[in-house]
């Protein structure tokens, strides 16, 4: 009878070494369930001093589903009061789930997933039978990091959104430069605007020449007619002067012939 259990622990032994070993390589032999969509499990691993268990996760779309469904017996997270929360880190960092079913023999958690290749780690209480007894305390400091961790990524997602509004601003600034020299290349480049500006320099140099010759016509037509009027009067002086030595000149003339000796 001691032999027969002790033959019973060894094939028991075996047969979870062998599933196991081909659960690294098949995920049909999983010995938990696995479900949701575009997501595969690729291999798992248990860390025994931390009652957890590591998951190579792949991810083929953006809105990925990762269900999985623990019996009890097997793995799971529990207080004197009742159950408590599992503690799931994704690539070092806390991942938040919903438990969408849970009974007295499992429990069933789901996340979602964004397109890519994860390492998930499972933190529970209990796994294949045997408890942590410092499990708390392990939880409790990864939720104390992971809250610090939390803290730290809001003050750089706000100094990003800081910065992506710089950014925005910058990229709203140099749009309306851009927009403004495309313009303004527009205008220069533009033949017609070249026509256009080159006509209306042409009529304003054709109107400020016709302005400088009306006025030239203008003070030249003056000074003909001041001096065609001192013409005037210079001819109508020198006109009395002549006839006046005329005049003396027949009166010289007339007395000589009217002298007699």
């Amino acid at each position: 009878m001691f032999k027969s259990v002790i033959t019973m622990k060894t094939m028991l032994l075996v047969l979870a070494i062998v599933a196991t070993m081909i659960f690294g390589t098949a995920n049909a032999n999983i010995p938990f369930g696995v479900s949701g969509s575009d997501v595969s499990v690729s291999s798992y691993d248990i860390d025994s001093e931390a009652n957890s268990i590591i998951l190579q996760v792949q991810s083929h779309d953006p809105q990925g589903v990762l269900e999985l469904t623990f019996e009890r017996t097997f793995f799971d997270s529990i207080l004197p009061e009742g159950d408590d929360e599992f503690l799931i880190l994704m690539d070092g960092a806390r991942l938040h789930y919903v438990e969408t079913n849970t009974n007295s023999q499992s429990r069933t958690i789901k996340a979602n997933l964004s397109s890519g290749d994860y390492e998930i780690e499972i933190f529970g209480s209990h796994l294949l039978g045997k408890t942590i007894k410092d499990n708390n305390m392990i939880q409790s400091q990864i939720k104390e990091q992971d809250t610090k961790l939390q803290v730290e990524n809001e003050l750089l997602s706000k100094q990003v959104n800081d910065l992506s509004v710089e950014l925005a601003d910058i990229k709203t600034e140099n749009s309306v430069l851009e927009s403004k020299n495309t313009e303004l290349s527009k205008t220069i480049f533009n033949p017609d605007n070249l026509i256009s500006e080159t006509e209306e320099q042409a009529a304003s140099l054709i109107s400020e020449t016709e302005e400088q010759a009306a006025s030239l016509i203008s003070e030249t037509e003056e000074q003909a007619a001041s001096l065609i009027s001192e013409t005037e009067e210079q001819t109508a002086s020198i006109t009395l002067i002549i006839e006046q030595k005329i005049t003396a000149f027949a009166v010289w003339l007339q007395s000589l012939f009217q002298f007699k000796p």
